[in-house]
This record gives C-alpha cells, sequence and structure tokens, in this order.
C-alpha cells in the first residue's frame, strides 16, 4: 500500500519534478527491453506516476521508484511472450561516432545495455545506477566492465573484416 502524501503536487511541479526523470527512464527502459515493450512500460510507469504524483514526487530517489516499478510492469510482456530483444535495425538511437556501435550495443544482454546507457550515456555515477537499479556499485562496476569489453572485442572483430 502506497503512503498517503501530506500535500497535493500540482499539475506544474509534477511537470519540473518528473519530466527529465520520465525522459531518462524511457532510454533506459528501451535500452533494457527494446523499443516495443520499452515504449509500452513507459507509458504505463508515466500513467502511475502521474495518478500517484503526490506521493511519487515527495520521494528522495524518484527515478530509482519508477524504474523499480517499471520491472513489475515489463513481467507482463514476458509472460505474453513479447519478445523484449532489442534488434539491431531498432537499436537505443542515433549514436555519435561509429554506427556500429547500435548493432553492437544489441548484442549486450539487458543489464549490460542498460548500465551502458545509465554509466556512459547520460553520465551517472557507479553509486547513482547502482542505487536507480537495486544493484551494489561492485555489481555495476562489473557489469559495466564486461559490456565494454564485448563492445570493444565486437568493434575490433568488425575492424579486422
Amino acid at each position: 500500500m502506497l503512503p498517503t502524501p501530506a500535500r497535493t503536487v500540482t499539475p506544474d511541479e509534477f511537470e519540473q519534478r518528473l519530466a527529465p526523470v520520465l525522459t531518462q527512464l524511457r532510454a533506459v527502459l528501451i535500452a533494457r527491453h527494446g523499443v516495443d515493450v520499452g515504449v509500452d512500460v513507459h507509458a504505463e510507469v508515466a500513467s502511475f506516476a502521474w495518478e500517484h504524483r503526490d506521493m511519487v514526487c515527495d520521494l528522495e530517489n524518484p527515478a530509482g521508484y519508477l524504474f523499480r516499478a517499471s520491472q513489475s510492469k515489463a513481467r507482463r510482456y514476458r509472460r505474453w511472450g513479447r519478445d523484449t530483444a532489442l534488434p539491431a535495425e531498432r537499436a537505443v538511437g542515433p549514436t555519435e561516432g561509429d554506427p556500429r556501435l547500435d548493432e553492437a550495443m544489441a548484442q549486450l544482454s539487458k543489464d549490460e545495455r542498460t548500465v551502458c546507457v545509465l554509466v556512459h550515456g547520460y553520465g551517472y555515477r557507479y553509486e547513482e545506477a547502482g542505487e536507480l537499479l537495486g544493484w551494489s556499485t561492485a555489481s555495476v562496476r562489473n557489469r559495466l566492465s564486461r559490456a565494454m569489453t564485448k563492445l570493444r572485442r565486437l568493434l575490433n572483430e568488425e575492424d579486422a573484416r
């Protein structure tokens, strides 16, 4: 059960406090679950945030709370059998520099792709990414290290061709 909020949040306050959080969360969910499922889950989480805006706006870490809520909502898609993989042609978004990076990112696991987007895409510190994902700092560091090793290997293999 959600706690009863002490105040009522206006739509302007909601927009000011949660718009940047929801924008970043959308990219993270797409990186984690693919375009189709990520967009659907984001819409459900944004709706939930609006319905419970009084409580969500008062949270110390609304991004972490909404990310964890999104994981519950994403389970439904796995039960329905919808593919949550990220196809190479529908990668996270246009990347600057090497266009092969999109295809290489699509070959990472969900966890690896998510931590890459958070740390290198959005500049989160390891501690912040760990708090959002519910992982220890060491887990973030290890998954990011594995992801970067895979990306280097994948991009170097294509250079050799």
